[in-house]
């Protein structure tokens, strides 16, 4: 008996369990079949952006490195003891200005010793030439004696050996007065590089100390360096450009410059020099941007963008850059048509920037979807939030 009731509650479970399964497929199915029926009039919420016309100005991106339009060291041309700096980073120096003394005592004696030759060359030079003046008199009278046959040949001629002598004297002081006013000159030159100013050629009359590399007190051999001087008024913005691009650029086109220290902020600069060969590792030349810098903000070593300017296409068909979209292998955009379905339509593409895209063909006009591709098709509905897109004409990455 109580296997018989086991069975019966055993065949009815299975039942329910079947019925159960049965349900759920054809629930299933109905809203399978509903969806398959309901997918073109449920609308997607979407967003748009209008079709506009616009200029949009093709650019090239670069990124680089900020350096001084010029710069040099400062460094000593004679040995001494550095005793007094003048100047120091960032402190601005007019061509001309003193920028640091070394121990000149040495060379203030050289100096001396310079000027006591030059009085001893010159006292010599004057005995000489006063015994050449006395022996020419006195060759000239023995000539005319020798004439009048008053002395002899050979009285003649010790005087003229005299004078031979005296004049070899003499040039002998001269040549010796010379070479020490050049030793007075050198010396007084050694005594002037003890005071070492700021000085180059061209460019601005004001420039930057850059750098600091010793201290008072330290000795100093020639060429051992002292400060740097920056030239800033003006940077030069060195990028690498790869092959592709080099042959676009040219000296004189216009370019933006931006940095990570002044987001908010760009600098005009021009294109100024072009490396004429490529590097054969990296295929890239070097491109130098000339970027004036009055209020000094940019300073050298800084990391810089740079946006050359390639060409300008005026008046264009331009969609945002958010409404490209690939969709069965093809590139274009879902048009918003005036019952608030879709239509995709492929494009053509001109030039390419952060938030808007030429279109070259076809002719568009209206809406186009910016938000939600991903769950379109052709004919489906959407729903519209509104426009809020802007028309601002937007640089190109190329």
């Amino acid at each position: 008996m109580k296997h018989k009731w086991l069975w019966i509650v055993l065949i009815v479970l299975a039942a329910a369990v079947g019925w159960r399964i049965y349900s759920k497929q054809g629930k299933e199915k109905d809203t399978a079949g509903n969806g398959r029926s309901g997918r073109g009039s449920a609308a997607v919420a979407v967003e748009t952006g209008k079709i506009l016309r616009m200029d949009l100005i093709e650019t090239g991106e670069y990124s680089g490195s900020l350096a001084a339009r010029s710069s040099y060291l400062v460094a000593p041309k004679v040995s001494s003891q550095l005793t007094r700096l003048y100047v120091h980073i960032g402190q601005t120096v007019s061509k001309g200005s003193l920028i640091a003394e070394l121990d000149d005592r040495l060379y203030v004696q050289e100096l001396e010793k310079a000027r006591a030759a030059v009085a001893m060359a010159r006292a010599t030079e004057e005995q000489t030439q006063d015994a050449l003046s006395q022996s020419t008199q006195n060759l000239e009278d023995q000539r005319e004696l020798l004439a009048k046959n008053f002395i002899s040949q050979s009285e003649f001629n010790l005087t003229n050996s005299l004078f031979i002598a005296n004049k070899a004297k003499h040039n002998v002081a001269q040549a010796s007065l010379q070479s020490a006013l050049a030793a007075l000159q050198a010396a007084e030159v050694q005594l002037s590089y003890t005071r070492i100013k700021a000085d180059w050629a061209g460019g601005s009359n004001t420039r930057v100390i850059g750098e600091k590399f010793v201290d008072e007190g330290a000795m100093l051999n020639p060429g051992s360096p002292i400060v740097s001087v920056l030239e800033i008024n003006t940077l030069i913005a060195v990028v690498p450009v790869i092959e592709k691009d080099y042959a676009r650029l040219k000296i004189g086109q216009s370019a933006k410059l931006s940095t990570d220290t002044w987001k908010e902020l760009s600098f005009p600069g021009k294109v100024a020099r072009l490396a004429p060969q490529l590097d054969e590792t990296s295929r890239q030349a070097r491109v130098e941007i000339e970027v004036p810098n009055p209020a000094l903000k940019l300073k050298p070593g800084m990391f810089a963008r740079v946006e050359v300017d390639f060409s300008t296409h005026k008046n264009v068909l331009a969609i945002p850059s958010a409404a490209l979209y690939k969709y069965h292998d093809e590139e274009g955009v879902f048009l918003v048509n005036a019952d608030q379905t879709v239509s995709f339509i492929a494009i053509q593409k001109g030039i390419v920037t952060r938030e808007y895209v030429e279109v070259q063909a076809p002719e568009l006009y209206g809406e186009v979807v910016t938000l939600g591709q991903d769950m379109l098709e052709d004919g489906k509905k959407v729903s519209l939030p509104g426009d809020d897109q802007g028309k601002k004409p937007r640089r190109s990455k190329a």
